[in-house]
């Protein structure tokens, strides 16, 4: 994928009130991906996992009208979150993208999957209200 096109799209951003917590143990999440063979691939911005592999990044966090936004970092779901929900998001997204004519890089053809992972100990973490998460470290098993 073009280097461009990455940057037409940034659909990663997370919504909440509560302040990061650092895990003092480590945390199971899942995160939703796509499949293509032995590959997998974060659902929206189709960046490359490999399993068992820890990744980290700095989060991009911002405080805009009482809540904090998050920009960068890795999004996954508490193990308790509804699938439902998760679902109806994406068709949201989706309507969106279609509505505003954005491109969003999640081809059709592949499955659609609940990758779990592990949010190891000594993360920093945000957790909102519906059990979306994002942290700057995770690993998927």
């Amino acid at each position: 994928m073009p280097e461009n096109q990455l940057k037409k799209f940034n659909i990663m951003c997370w919504i909440g009130r509560k302040d990061s917590i650092v895990l003092e143990k480590d945390m199971p999440v899942f995160k939703i991906v796509t499949a293509k063979g032995t590959d997998i691939y974060s659902f929206y911005q189709s960046f490359h996992y490999q399993l068992n592999k820890l990744y980290t990044t700095e989060l991009d966090v911002r405080k805009a009208y009482g809540n904090i936004v998050i920009n960068r970092g890795f999004h996954s779901y508490a193990t308790d979150c509804p699938v439902e929900r998760i679902t109806n998001l994406h068709i949201a997204v989706h309507s969106m993208v279609n509505y505003y004519d954005y491109e969003i890089y999640y081809d059709r053809s592949y499955p659609v999957l609940k990758q779990p992972c592990i949010i190891p100990s000594g993360s920093t973490v945000y957790i909102n209200q519906v059990g979306e998460i994002v942290s700057n470290q995770i690993i998927l098993i």
